[in-house]
């Protein structure tokens, strides 16, 4: 170590000038603590295959998501961390409600999802406490204390898939924070290490009312917007909402910039009406612009506005940074 700093003197280089280093090009061997209690890699990363990879890492040449044909987005976690990456197969459903809440029984490849009340408030609507439980844990219940557990609100429980990026979510669902619970390292600070995504459902279908929905704001179609339906009366409109980290377990930088397409209640309902010509979904009154003609959203359980069925569109939105949303909402198909 002293031979390299006596270089780096006679050449007049400062430890300032180094170049910096990209997490994912740091070189490791464990992705456990190491003897000064530190990991090798950021909280944001763990060690694969000798060298720091993101652990919300379900991309494919370097694009978000994985091949829908031939891989999917998957879970792994061990006490020091939990992570997605893509892994050969296919999911043959999203999601599905849990029926038996002790056994919280999912299909392959999913993961149980409870979404917990908090002893401390959330200001943030967005911001969902969920947690994954660990299959090994029967009956299936969340710690109270921990992590500002209070409680769960059990008619939300549910089986989720995995998610890096709003990319591995269909529509319908949000890639939502999630704490993993299992394995989780007893002690020390955990940094987020084991928060993760699940496409979690925009709408929960055993509810009875909109004040029963984790974000009674968001609607399907222009009938829910009502004061009949529990909402104020408004426009459902597909827009760009930012998706914040875990309230009591961020992933930090692990989450990053996490954006997504919501419908919502809202009241401005200008815009071009459905069926007229659009270059961008932010020109339209519904928020979505499908193949240049302005969509009607839709609900899938409901038919009554949409004759030929609903279908599952990719829309795209300009944010005023420039940034380019892509996602997929319900749309009405066209007769």
């Amino acid at each position: 170590m002293m031979r390299r700093w006596a270089v780096l003197a006679l050449l007049g280089v400062s430890c300032n000038d180094l170049p910096a280093v990209a997490p994912e090009r740091f070189a490791c061997v464990a992705d456990t603590v190491a003897v000064d209690g530190a990991y090798e890699c950021p909280a944001s990363h763990y060690c694969a295959n000798s060298s720091c990879t993101p652990r919300l890492n379900c991309v494919t040449d370097d694009r978000l998501g994985c091949t829908p044909e031939s891989t999917r987005c998957e879970l792994s976690s061990s006490a020091d961390r939990a992570a997605v990456s893509c892994q050969p197969g296919i999911f043959t459903v999203t999601s599905t409600p849990v029926r038996d809440l002790d056994a919280c029984p999912c299909p392959d490849g999913l993961a149980c999802t409870a979404l917990a009340t908090l002893s401390t408030t959330v200001t943030d609507a967005l911001a969902y406490p969920l947690f994954i439980l660990p299959a090994s844990l029967q009956p299936a219940r969340l710690p109270v204390g921990p992590l500002g557990i209070r409680g769960e609100i059990e008619r939300a429980r549910t089986c989720t898939s995995p998610c890096g990026s709003e990319v591995d979510c269909g529509a319908g669902y949000t890639c939502r924070a999630a704490t993993v619970l299992e394995g989780r390292a007893s002690g020390g600070a955990d940094l987020g290490r084991h928060t993760v995504g699940v496409c979690f459902p925009d709408l929960l279908t055993v509810t009875t009312t909109a004040a029963e929905q984790p974000d009674p704001g968001l609607c399907r179609t222009q009938a829910d917007c009502t004061v009949a339906a529990g909402r104020f009366e408004g426009h459902c409109k597909a827009g760009v909402e930012v998706i914040p980290d875990h309230p009591t377990d961020p992933a930090g930088a692990g989450w990053g910039d996490h954006r997504a397409m919501l419908t919502r209640c809202v009241v401005d309902g200008q815009g071009v009406t459905e069926g007229r010509g659009c270059t961008t979904s932010a020109e339209c009154r519904s928020g979505a612009c499908v193949r240049n003609q302005c969509a009607t959203l839709c609900d899938p359980a409901d038919r009554r506005f949409c004759p030929g069925g609903c279908v599952d569109a990719e829309v795209e939105r300009k944010t005023p940074s420039g940034d380019t949303i892509r996602d997929r909402i319900f749309v009405c198909a066209r007769t």
